[in-house]
C-alpha cells in the first residue's frame, strides 16, 4: 500500500513538471502568432489605462503630473516597436494634447468645464492615434508571408 502511494506521487510530481516545463517552453518559444496577440492586447490594456488616468484627471491636487504619467506610459510601449516618423508624431500629439489639458483643469486658473470637456476629448483621441500607430507597427513588422501555400503549387 505504501508502495503504491509512492509511486503515484512520484508520478503526479513527475506529470506536473513535464506539463510546467512544456508550458514554459510553449510561452518561451510559441508560435509567433501567440507572441503578437499578447503584445497587442498588452498594449492595448497599458493604453487603456492611461485613457483611464485622462478621464480622472481633475488638475486639482499638486501631485497629479498628467503629462508625466501619460507619456512614461507611452515611451514604455513605443521602447517595444521599431521607432518611425509617425510614432514620433503620434507621441508628441500626446504630449500636447495632454499639456493643453493640464492647462484648462489647472486650479489656480478661470475652469471652464466645456473647455477642460473638449480638451480631456482631445487627449484620448491623440491616445487613440497613438495605439493605432503603434498596432500598425507590429502588425507591419510580421509581415513577412508563410511559406507554407506557396510550397503546395505545383509547377506546370
Amino acid at each position: 500500500m505504501m508502495q503504491a502511494a509512492s509511486i503515484l506521487l512520484r508520478t503526479r510530481v513527475l506529470y506536473s513538471t513535464r506539463h510546467r516545463m512544456a508550458y514554459s517552453c510553449s510561452v518561451r518559444f510559441g508560435s509567433r502568432a501567440v507572441i503578437d496577440t499578447a503584445l497587442r492586447q498588452n498594449i492595448r490594456h497599458m493604453l487603456q489605462n492611461v485613457r483611464s488616468m485622462i478621464g480622472s484627471y481633475t488638475g486639482l491636487y499638486g501631485d497629479e503630473n498628467l503629462t508625466h504619467d501619460v507619456l512614461h506610459t507611452c515611451d514604455r510601449i513605443i521602447a517595444h516597436v521599431v521607432p518611425h516618423t509617425g510614432l514620433e508624431e503620434a507621441r508628441r500629439l500626446v504630449e500636447e494634447r495632454c499639456q493643453r489639458l493640464t492647462q484648462m483643469a489647472d486650479r489656480f486658473g478661470e475652469r471652464n468645464l466645456a473647455l477642460i470637456s473638449t480638451a480631456r476629448a482631445q487627449a484620448i483621441a491623440s491616445i487613440d492615434v497613438l495605439q493605432d500607430a503603434v498596432l500598425e507597427r507590429c502588425k507591419g513588422y510580421d509581415a513577412a508571408p508563410h511559406v507554407g501555400p506557396v510550397l503546395r503549387v505545383r509547377s506546370s
